[in-house]
């Protein structure tokens, strides 16, 4: 499996992929090595779209191939989520938004046989009754040889004739509702602690790899709410202005993706310490943006909700 290497170890490690498969290409005297790959055939679910291509390298040298830097574009932007028989990536990302990696084999290839590695993608564009094509291809390249792979996206229907060019948001179009309000309520220890869904829905099918929220808490509020599921979590965007004596935090929920047309439902949970007086204590505000992904501008991303305290 894909393991990533980010920050300034990307060139570092990048460069030492590249030099072993130099001493590889060396060693192997006589033949070459060739590689294969499948169409990306973009399967529509529920919501979104998902496939894999299945990338077959042949060892024709009289020496076993093993390691080296095999490179991999995307041919949509944020569509990689898989790598199976390759390991100890790194990546870049293109101006365009198209990633590729440069990993090393997870195999040991003889003289005459092939090795396989599958590539898992997905896309949140919405499934339609058309086939659709990516504007883009993909490429795969493995000790000199490179292949190219195109993305066809199947209609609901099965077709994949005639694909029409599919077409990327290039902005979030998400919405981020809740109730008007919580009421916490005292707890066994003293505390005080309610909970309300923040509901995530998302019209459009802009690239991102997670989903970041940012959840602002007024003065009197215990800081880090805990927000159900999520991931790691750190001080929240610069942007969003912290009340006096608030709080702010940001969590990124890692593998978590949003496909055009889908919703998704979070369970917020607010507390405040013991002895707080009964009533109003602010509002929090909570805003969800695409990790990874482009902005969003028209606040619709962004709610804020009362809290009390029960009497």
């Amino acid at each position: 499996m894909r393991t990533v290497v980010r920050a300034g170890a990307v060139a570092l490690a990048a460069g030492t992929l590249l030099l072993g498969n130099a001493v590889t290409a060396q060693a192997a005297t006589t033949g070459k090595v060739t590689v294969k790959v499948d169409r990306l055939i973009l399967e529509p679910g529920r919501y979104g779209h998902t496939g894999t291509i299945r990338i077959v390298i042949k060892n024709g040298t009289d020496q076993p191939v093993s390691g080296g830097n095999l490179t991999i574009t995307e041919p949509l932007p944020a569509s990689f989520t898989t790598f199976d028989g390759a390991g100890g990536c790194t990546l870049d990302v293109g101006p365009d938004g198209r990633e590729t990696d440069y990993c090393g084999l997870e195999q040991t290839i003889q003289p005459g046989q092939s090795g396989t590695v599958t590539i898992g993608f997905t896309s949140p564009a919405k499934p339609q009754k058309y086939a659709q094509i990516a504007p883009n291809v993909g490429t795969v390249e493995y000790a000199g040889s490179k292949v190219r792979y195109g993305a066809v996206f199947r209609s609901t229907t099965g077709s994949l004739s005639r694909p029409r060019v599919y077409h990327q948001d290039t902005e979030s179009k998400l919405t981020v509702t809740a109730d008007a309000g919580v009421t916490l309520t005292k707890q066994e220890d003293g505390t005080f602690a309610g909970h309300l869904p923040i509901t995530v829905h998302s019209d459009g099918d802009a690239p991102h790899k997670w989903l970041h929220a940012d959840i602002i808490t007024p003065a009197g509020v215990s800081p880090w709410p805990m927000l159900d599921p999520s991931g790691p979590c750190v001080g929240s965007s610069d942007d969003l202005p912290i009340p006096a004596g608030g709080a702010g935090e940001g969590c990124d929920l890692f593998g978590v993706r949003i496909a055009e047309g889908e919703t998704q439902t979070y369970d917020l949970r607010v507390r405040a310490p013991e002895g707080t007086a009964a009533g109003s204590l602010g509002t929090v505000t909570t805003r969800v943006q695409l990790g990874a992904g482009p902005a969003q501008t028209d606040g619709a991303n962004l709610v804020a909700f009362a809290v009390n305290v029960a009497g």
